[in-house]
């Protein structure tokens, strides 16, 4: 029996990007068995190099994911974490190691349970692995979160807690400091977070008493020597953004044969692509859609590779094929069209008004530039 390939949290977040594009749905691993990195090399449109992560880039990732499961560092995470969420102090923080593996995974988080209810620890395990949610029992890859806290539950009235909290988190060595991280890096790092707490809250080995929390922790460096701290943030829209991914994912693979790991050159070549210079190259299958493109003799599928949008494409388009009337379009788009076909030296124009900013931060139109010299004036 073939395995079926996740792809894990990363897919979650890609599906999220790309799910407007039927090709992009149309090769998931678990329609096609490899990755979409290995299919591009398959049907020899890789990436190449370029798409595989720096060394030194990756280096920075396991030394920042090293740091966050130190005991220097462990202590920190797990009880900003706790104290955030409003949750009482652990008496004592344990880091523990799960290897990647289901049934070490499943040890862990029992003996992290038994901490937490009897002696009131708190547990920070890394390297878990987690069925992929809706897919326990089956020969699939598993989700693979960087690490959870467990942390007991309030004391009842005897003093003593009924359970223990499973919460869920992702190590994210971004590259600036908390304060300037935007807000488009984190959700990505949440949604990574969400699948692992959907996975885990489906998980039949989950400890009896035990309750994947509403949160989740990003472990994120909040200086430039990396020193890992947590930001913490609700995972209930997340949560249901990954459920209703999971679902799409799961009823396009029952939509296609099992046939089709046969031919899958003959597979891609049926399915539309919706193409953007903007937003596609994040995928893997980003040169084998733009070489597509490029061989094409449709006029407007130049337009399409350039990222000209759909409503100025019809107005633009007898600029290439020299028949059809030339409509409305903007001076931007004729340059770049015309630059494309008859590339050539010049400069765009430029309007002669310029941004100043007095000291004082206020902006000056001034369309005198001689004037921007003033000592009380700078130009931007």
């Amino acid at each position: 029996m073939s395995t079926k390939v996740t792809g894990g949290a990363s897919s979650a977040v890609a599906a999220s990007s790309h799910a407007a594009c039927a090709r992009f749905r149309g090769t998931d691993p678990l329609i096609t068995g490899v990755t979409r990195r290995k299919l591009a090399e398959q049907v020899g449109h890789s990436k190449g190099p370029q798409s595989a992560i720096p060394l030194l880039r990756w280096m920075r990732a396991m030394m920042f994911e090293r740091l966050v499961r130190d005991k220097r560092f462990a202590s920190e995470v797990v009880t900003v974490s706790v104290g955030a969420l409003g949750l009482e102090r652990p008496q004592a923080v344990v880091v523990a190691d799960a290897h990647i593996d289901t049934s070490k995974t499943a040890s862990a988080l029992e003996l992290a349970h038994n901490a937490a209810v009897t002696h009131g620890h708190a547990t920070l395990i890394h390297q878990l692995a987690v069925p992929f949610l809706g897919l326990e029992g089956e020969n699939a890859t598993d989700t693979h979160p960087d690490f959870a806290v467990v942390a007991p539950k309030a004391p009842n009235s005897d003093g003593k807690s009924d359970g223990s909290w499973l919460i869920v988190g992702d190590a994210k060595d971004y590259q600036r400091v908390r304060a300037k991280i935007e807000d488009g890096r984190l959700l990505k790092g949440f949604l990574q977070v969400a699948l692992g707490a959907e996975s885990a809250a489906a998980w039949t080995k989950l400890p009896a008493g035990m309750d994947v929390h509403t949160f989740g922790i990003l472990a994120v460096p909040r200086n430039s020597s990396l020193s890992p701290t947590a930001v913490i943030e609700n995972l209930n829209d997340h949560r249901e953004e990954v459920r209703m991914r999971v679902r799409e994912r799961a009823s396009e693979a029952a939509a296609f044969p099992p046939e089709t790991r046969a031919n899958l050159p003959a597979h891609l070549a049926h399915l539309q692509a919706i193409y953007s210079p903007d937003t596609c190259p994040s995928c893997d299958m980003f040169m084998f859609c733009r070489a597509e493109l490029q061989k094409s003799t449709d006029p407007a599928d130049l337009l399409i590779e350039l990222g000209v949008k759909p409503e100025v494409r019809t107005q633009a388009v007898g600029l290439i094929d020299g028949v059809t009337p030339v409509g409305k379009i903007p001076n931007s788009v004729r340059q770049q069209i015309e630059a494309t076909l008859a590339p050539r030296r010049g400069f765009a124009r430029r309007s002669r008004w310029r941004d100043c900013y007095c000291r004082a931060g206020h902006l000056v139109r001034n369309p005198d530039r001689g004037q921007a010299r003033r000592a009380d004036v700078g130009v931007r």
